[in-house]
């Protein structure tokens, strides 16, 4: 909740105790004749009162104005009545010079005032301490608190509000700006800065806060960029339970090497575009080399991107993450991704969820990443209509996942694409994967393409659409998908058109099965016109697509597998209550293309039972004799059958991924 800054304000003029044992000298503004002994005999200006003020005394002011800037070069404390009624203001502007300024090896202490004016508020140059306690920085100029090298202040209680840029330039504004020196700070506001919230700028320069909010950060005049809470350029920054809020660009940035970020217990939320171009609004920016750890982080309604890791050796480890609820309410001008790895970074993320992101929840391209124990829930489609993928793996990326439940996405729950991608998936859930919205096509739990290597253990499919799982584009590629534990079941036809449902496509790629379980799936619960090897496969139930009684009239099968063009060895396997085909065979020379080969299939140990048709053979040459061997066809309607019946649509209709 709210609390005072500071001491709160008493009924009289002056403090109503005083801690320390002194000697005090007090100042009243205007005051004459007396010299600082007491209340009642106060000197009339601060410049008087650190004249004469020993080292190590405390200068009390009382309520007032006093229209004077300072320079501190000796150790003594400066305290107000209260941050509200004490005020010391620059009465004249000064590029170069704060309204207290420090320098030497001073300790100074400042506590109980208002300080403004047409400077830097606080610019500490010492390489002393110097401490503030219940101050108000006020409509500073250039920085509300700057800390250049060697200077070390410890702030407690702060508040930098509206610091504004240097006349002249337009340039700066900063709240608190770190340029090689050491700010700790706990309970502070820093608000509507311009430029930057908080810059920690350089080698050696270092913050650490605790109980921070930044919020409400202005666009740099000049040129109407900026606008972030926290920069971080090649120092570090430590943040506790702190708050960014409504800041433009990015609610954190850092970036170059030797910029490390260290957060916990740390919420990023509502971050505006550019104001110049209306482009990013990221929660996260890590850039070039910057490295971030991160436990307990929230990041909610940031308009464009919630985490962003690119360029090489930039690195980001991220627990008990959650980004959610994703882009501006106009639908923006770019997409809002959850998570962004790109160029050379890395990112690992344990206990994370990702909720209502746009187009992309997780893209990882050119770019390594691993994830344990994440939720990717209800991504949605971008303004186009098109995306609410779950997972883009690409261009040559790497990729574990482990422990993790896709649910309710679109398109497709997690895309793997690109020749020397490489993607490993271990105890997953894919759930009720929905069409697009700009068409309804699609729908699927899984797609892997255009030369990408995925292996997949102990996971399960349901409820998905079109295609629980997609394999292969082109052959020469060499798309391979490893498939173990696996269970495949429900697979929806998909919206647009009532088509499909099938369990596992694999379209000029390779895939392999070791012990799985295809249930309940439509048109066809596996089709293959590439290679599959499968050992304990069990194929249950497949019925008709959904379009039977309207759009594909005349395409009525369902068909548990679909050996069409491809290569198939498979082991101890059952394929049972298909309503239509246990298995069809079909050579189809006329296609063109690899679906026009001549079709193998080796199948030992196995059952085929309770469909209407065993096996449908559409190939005048295909040994049905040798190709099985030690099954059991029992209870079909028909065990065999060469009918020319209507063959299954082989054309992926979906399109490239993402970027």
């Amino acid at each position: 909740g709210c609390a005072a800054l500071g001491t709160p304000c008493p009924a009289g003029d002056w403090p109503e105790t005083l801690a320390g044992a002194g000697p005090f000298v007090f100042v009243k503004p205007g005051a004459a004749g007396g010299d600082g002994s007491s209340r009642q005999a106060p000197l009339g200006s601060l410049a008087q009162a650190l004249a004469a003020a020993p080292a190590g005394a405390a200068v009390v002011l009382s309520k007032g104005t006093f229209d004077e800037a300072v320079l501190l070069t000796k150790s003594v404390t400066v305290l107000g009545t209260c941050a509200a009624a004490t005020v010391l203001h620059a009465p004249t502007a000064d590029a170069s010079m704060g309204t207290v300024s420090t320098s030497g090896s001073a300790t100074v202490t400042l506590g109980d005032l208002k300080i403004t004016g047409s400077r830097f508020g606080v610019r500490a140059e010492s390489r002393g301490l110097l401490t503030l306690r219940g101050v108000w920085i006020d409509h500073a100029e250039a920085a509300g608190l700057e800390a250049l090298p060697g200077a070390k202040i410890d702030a407690e209680d702060l508040l930098i509000s509206d610091t504004q840029p240097q006349p002249g330039s337009n340039n700066y504004g900063f709240g608190i700006d770190v340029e090689g020196g050491t700010v700790n700070v706990t309970r502070a506001v820093v608000e509507r800065s311009h430029t930057l919230g908080v810059q920690v700028r350089g080698a050696g320069s270092t913050l650490v806060a605790a109980d921070l909010i930044v919020r409400d950060t202005r666009s740099r005049q000049t040129d109407l960029g900026h606008g972030e809470g926290l920069q971080v350029a090649g120092g570090s920054a430590t943040v506790r339970r702190s708050l960014f809020e409504r800041n433009r660009g990015s609610a954190l940035i850092a970036f170059s090497a030797g910029s490390t970020v260290d957060l916990a217990d740390v919420v990023a939320r509502d971050t505006l575009p550019f104001e110049r171009d209306g482009k990013s609004g990221r929660g996260l920016d890590l850039e070039t080399g910057a490295t971030l750890t991160g436990d307990r982080v929230l990041v909610s309604g940031n308009s464009e991107m919630g985490v962003f890791v690119g360029g090489d050796a930039t690195t980001a480890t991220l627990s008990h993450l959650l980004v959610r609820d994703l882009g501006s309410p106009d639908g923006g001008a770019f997409p809002a991704e959850a998570l962004h790895v790109i160029l050379g970074a890395t990112a690992h993320v344990t206990q994370g969820a990702f909720v209502r992101s746009e187009y992309v929840s997780l893209f990882v391209g050119q770019a390594s990443a691993t994830f344990s124990d994440v939720v990717v829930r209800d991504t949605r489609a971008a303004g186009t209509g098109e995306g609410g993928n779950g997972l883009v793996a690409g261009a040559g990326a790497t990729v574990t996942l482990q422990r993790g439940l896709f649910e309710g996405n679109r398109e497709v729950a997690a895309w793997v694409t690109d020749l020397g991608t490489r993607a490993t998936f271990e105890d997953l859930q894919v759930l009720d994967t929905q069409g697009r919205v700009v068409d309804g096509q699609g729908g699927r739990g899984l797609a892997v393409r255009q030369g990408a290597s995925l292996k997949v253990e102990r996971a399960v499919f349901e409820r998905n659409h079109e295609v629980a799982i997609a394999v292969g584009d082109e052959p020469q590629l060499g798309t391979d998908c490893g498939l173990r534990d696996i269970v495949v079941r429900d697979t929806q036809s998909q919206a647009s058109d009532g088509s499909h449902g099938r369990g596992l496509q694999v379209l000029r790629g390779g895939a392999s099965l070791e012990r799985a379980l295809f249930e309940n799936n439509r048109s066809e619960a596996i089709i293959v016109t590439g290679g599959l090897t499968a050992t304990d496969l069990v194929i249950r139930g497949t019925r008709g697509q959904a379009c039977e009684a309207t759009a594909c009239a005349n395409d009525v099968l369902a068909t548990g597998l679909s050996v069409f063009g491809g290569a198939v060895t498979m082991t101890r396997f059952r394929i049972v209550d298909s309503e239509t085909l246990g298995l069809q065979i079909v050579y189809a020379p006329s296609l063109g293309g690899p679906e026009s080969r001549m079709p193998t299939l080796v199948a030992t140990s196995g059952k085929v039972a309770g469909n209407q048709i065993g096996v449908n053979v559409q190939a005048e040459q295909f040994d049905t004799a040798a190709a099985f061997v030690d099954v059991d066809f029992t209870d079909n309607l028909v065990r065999l059958s060469g009918d020319v019946l209507p063959l299954p649509d082989i054309v992926d209709g979906l399109g490239p991924p993402p970027h």
